[in-house]
């Protein structure tokens, strides 16, 4: 069995894979929003610049393609999945519209203010300025730059805090009359208060065996009368949110993990013991368990109401404010407009190239705008799949004359030591894909208030009822989150957690196989 003495001496800090998600979250959040708050020039040429081809204009300040294209590419696929290019063009037309209306209303943000923001930001989520400028070597970003997109950021705040937050109020008559009306939700349920102390499998890749002989020489050294269980998970809880709280958490029965609800059932009030689940092993203590459902009185729950009703009306204020600030603005889309131009001709018959379905051009073969590839004739046995049938033609403009050539996709030849291995691949059936997850306890965290996470569950149909499902949103409070989710580390909705990792955003089926190994 290991010592105690041992088990302290082998703890190391943990993987900076959460802190580089983390990271790549901050970069999100903060630029990719505003990606496209740049330019000042009018564009004169009609959906063209000296500054490139413009994707839209907004009182005259340009949002290129280029803009539009580095921001969209940088969002991850399961993003992309539910936001199209077009979506997204309309999100940065209306920061651009928010920060040419703080500008005119006289709002300002310093440089020293911008940096105590991005730093406090930095603070928040545990992340040095050492390990922020060691990420951004690799990144096509830095540090002056993160600074910018905090000013702006600001500034739509500022603007925010301006004209919705100090104009809008909440009276006592009505968070009464919600509460009164919506008692349901004032409903507290039955709850159980456990003390642990983590030893994690996602430590120094432990394995569970290890982890389990880790607690068990740990829980030799619980007092008698649990008098230094604090201590104990203060010195070796591997659950850092908890640890210094004496690893406490209050569930609501319902949400209990059914390994430590099994557990406490079979244990009197102040008993200790070792409790495995997929996180690692725990040692646990029983501090309190209520039985029966109460209600929460009113003046308990009256600054939740307050805080849920202004955040609506918050909302509600913003929605009418920015749609107030679209009407007075000269906003012209150019995808928009290129998107109806092509499909105008493509009726007509007269599609433009740009936009005509053809054969896709495999990877590795790039194509010029000047040039023509040459006919070529592939022996049969090398045609990865059959050359399309009907010629394309395409009408290319020459400066001396114009040019009308028969355009044949070259093919990727296979190699035979290639096909020879693509012939041993099993192509996994969704169903066979499925079933692997749920083998893997792939775990659902979402919240009902979420469209993400309905748009998830409905990406996976009938099929997401064999899975577990853990609602985040608290019942009195939808803002806040429970606390199953908060040890989970749940960062945004939805996330799915696999084998220990949490994997944010929608995913297919094919998509979440392939981060599971299935």
């Amino acid at each position: 069995m290991t010592s105690a003495k041992s088990l302290k001496g082998s703890r190391r800090k943990p993987s900076k894979i959460r802190l580089i998600l983390a990271i790549i979250i901050i970069l999100a959040g903060l630029g990719l929003v505003f990606a496209a708050l740049t330019k000042l020039v009018p564009g004169l040429l009609g959906g063209a610049s000296l500054s490139g081809q413009l994707a839209a204009t907004v009182n005259g300040e340009e949002i290129t393609m280029m803009d539009l294209d580095q921001a969209y590419d940088g969002l991850s696929e399961q993003y992309q999945y539910f936001m199209t290019k077009e979506d997204y063009l309309s999100q940065m037309i209306d920061q651009v519209l928010l920060k040419q209306e703080a500008v005119k209303r006289g709002v300002t943000v310093t440089d020293d203010e911008a940096d105590q923001n991005l730093k406090s930001f930095l603070l928040q989520n545990g992340i040095t300025a050492e390990e922020l400028t060691e990420l951004l070597e690799n990144q096509s970003i830095n540090y002056e730059e993160l600074i910018r997109i905090s000013k702006e950021q600001l500034l739509i705040q500022k603007l925010f805090e301006q004209e919705i937050r100090q104009k809008v109020n909440v009276s006592d008559e009505e968070v009464l009359a919600y509460y009164e009306n919506n008692s349901e939700q004032f409903i507290q349920e039955s709850t159980t208060t456990l003390r642990h102390i983590l030893f994690s499998v996602n430590y120094d890749n432990k394995t569970l065996s290890e982890t389990r002989d880790m607690a068990e020489s740990v829980l030799d050294l619980v007092a008698p009368d649990k008098s230094n269980f604090c201590d104990l998970a203060a010195e070796y809880s591997d659950d850092v949110q908890s640890k210094d709280d004496c690893g406490e958490y209050e569930f609501p029965t319902s949400q209990l993990p059914t390994e430590f609800q099994v557990w406490a059932e079979n244990t009197n009030m102040g008993g200790v013991g070792i409790v495995e689940t997929d996180f690692g092993t725990h040692v646990v203590m029983l501090i309190d368990q209520t039985t029966e459902p109460e209600s929460l009185p009113f003046e308990d729950v009256k600054d939740q109401i307050v805080a849920a009703l202004r955040s609506q009306k918050e909302r509600d204020a913003f929605a009418d404010f920015l749609s107030g600030v679209r009407d007075s603005a000269t906003i012209v889309n150019y995808l928009e407009e290129r998107e109806e131009a092509n499909e105008s001709e493509a009726i007509s018959g007269d599609a433009i190239f740009e936009y005509e379905e053809v054969a896709p051009v495999p990877e590795g073969v790039e194509e010029e705008a000047s040039e023509v590839a040459p006919e070529e004739t592939l022996p049969a046995d090398e045609v990865a799949e059959p050359v399309v049938e009907e010629e394309i033609v395409v009408e290319e403009p020459v400066a001396e004359e114009t040019v009308a050539e028969e355009i044949v996709v070259e093919e990727p030849v296979v190699e035979e030591t290639e096909a020879a291995t693509n012939t041993e691949v099993t192509i996994l059936s969704d169903d066979d894909l499925i079933a692997c997850l749920a083998d893997k306890k792939a775990t659902l965290y979402g919240a009902a208030w979420d469209s993400s996470t309905a748009k998830q569950k409905a990406l996976f149909g009938d099929d997401i009822s064999k899975f577990e499902y853990v609602e985040c949103a608290d019942p009195a409070d939808y803002r806040k989150q429970t606390e199953i989710c908060e040890t989970a580390g749940i960062l945004a909705y939805p996330t799915w957690r696999i084998e220990g990792v949490n994997y944010l955003g929608i995913y297919t089926v094919k998509q979440l196989a392939d981060l599971a190994g299935c």
